[in-house]
């Protein structure tokens, strides 16, 4: 098996491993700070180099620089021998390596690790033999407690004089100098972890209950701390509201004492009668506090609100003027009706028109089209411009011999034809008796 495939199969082995390890603990709030590591492994040989791969030792310091970032000084060593003949080696080594910890996770974090460092082997009857080696590698830390973490990693080692490639599986503990965790953590200093602290600023040297809060006494033993009770000398066994002052017997706070009062739920704010019941002074079945129309008549029907009920009812008024042949022009006998027209819309302010031109068949349909709309005008501009009506509500359109009212084959029924034709509906109310 290759070197690097002895590598991927040991660090999916280091995940399976770290798995089944024992639930994990609350994570510290910080892992900055020194520590001591000791390691136990075991080391494979490129093939090509013919040593044995044998179990190797370490021991290291490092230091935490935050929760993500850590450089680790290492010495280590081992014994190994060559395959084809019967010869001991030691082989020491001293790197340094940098660890890059992932964050989001609790107490399992999965690491990066990268270094370089020298090596020497110490050969029996021969020459000792230096080497500069790197290597890389994965792992997965577990936080045992709050000073201790177990890692394990799978490494991949190069060496630069023989060129070759080596792999070791790595599992390490670690002691923390100054950890803490943040299950241990008490800020204020009132023996109450931050964690169960609910009044995490408390003075120093202040008397704490068991989630870490001010004990305040509660002079009148009404349940209600002295604090922020505002009634602080109740009688004892008094019923007390939530600022400690005595419930009336007043359950609906009317001014009306419950003994008396007919209408026992009224709601707040409402002014009453001298029978906890509330005001209707125009007598409509709506109490003054609700009557949006105070002043209404005596047996008037009545909404929610206390106002009048209306119903609408729709008017509406007529006007026709016709025309001669071939014009556009109104005559002095048309000016009464538009007239007529006018007071309607000023009388129903809600009132809209839309005023129809019309024409006979005599001529060109494109002309007669153009002759209509003319005739809807000129009744429209006369509404607008004589009698002050607001444009908006007053609409003109022409449908030309579109829209024949009488027969186009005698001349009584072209006259009737020439016509404009206005139909203005509006709208009044009327109170419900």
């Amino acid at each position: 098996m290759s070197i690097r495939m002895k590598t991927a199969v040991t660090a999916v082995a280091l995940s399976t491993c770290m798995a089944s390890l024992a639930p994990a603990v609350q994570a510290r709030d910080s892992d900055v700070g020194a520590y001591l590591t000791g390691q136990v492994g075991y080391y494979w040989f490129d093939d090509e180099l013919n040593l044995e791969n044998r179990p190797e030792y370490g021991l290291g310091f490092g230091y935490n620089f935050s929760n993500t970032w850590a450089l680790e000084l290492v010495g280590s060593a081992m014994d190994t021998g060559r395959d084809d003949i019967n010869q001991d080696i030691d082989r020491n080594q001293l790197r340094l390596d940098a660890l890059y910890t992932f964050s989001g996770y609790d107490s399992m974090k999965p690491y990066l690790v990268l270094g370089a460092g020298h090596q020497a082997y110490q050969i029996k009857n021969a020459d000792n033999e230096h080497e500069t080696m790197y290597n890389a590698g994965v792992g997965v830390k577990h936080e045992i407690d709050d000073f201790t973490d177990l890692r394990m990693d799978a490494r991949t080692i190069y060496t630069e004089r023989t060129e070759s490639m080596n792999a070791a599986v790595t599992v390490s503990l670690n002691y923390l100098f100054g950890a803490k965790s943040r299950a241990m953590q008490d800020s204020d200093g009132d023996g109450v972890v931050d964690t169960e602290d609910e009044c995490a600023n408390t003075p120093y040297d202040t008397e704490v209950d068991e989630v870490g809060c001010e004990v305040i006494g509660d002079d009148d033993d009404d349940g209600v701390a002295n604090d922020v009770d505002e009634c602080p000398d109740t009688e004892a066994g008094a019923d007390v509201d939530e600022k400690g002052c005595a419930i009336p017997d007043d359950s609906d706070n009317d001014g009306v004492k419950d003994e008396d009062d007919e209408c026992p739920n009224t709601p707040e704010g409402v002014e009453v009668d001298n029978k906890g019941c509330p005001l209707d002074q125009d007598n409509d079945g709506v109490a003054d506090g609700k009557d949006e129309c105070p002043d209404t008549v005596e047996g008037s029907k009545v909404d929610e609100t206390g106002c009048r009920i209306f119903a609408v009812e729709g008017v509406e008024t007529q006007l026709r003027v016709t025309f001669p042949l071939n014009s556009a022009i109104l005559a002095d006998a048309d000016l009464p009706e538009i007239e007529a027209l006018a007071r309607f819309m000023k009388r129903y302010p809600d009132a809209k028109v839309t005023i129809e031109g019309h024409s006979d068949s005599t001529g060109e349909a494109d002309y007669n089209q153009q002759l209509s709309e003319r005739r809807a005008k000129a009744v429209r501009d006369r509404v607008v411009q004589d009698y002050g009506i607001e444009p908006s509500r007053v609409t003109s359109v022409g449908y030309g011999e579109a829209r024949p009212l009488a027969d186009n084959s005698t001349n009584a029924g072209r006259a009737a034809n020439r016509r404009v034709v206005v139909t203005a509906q509006g709208s009044i109310q009327k109170e419900v008796e």
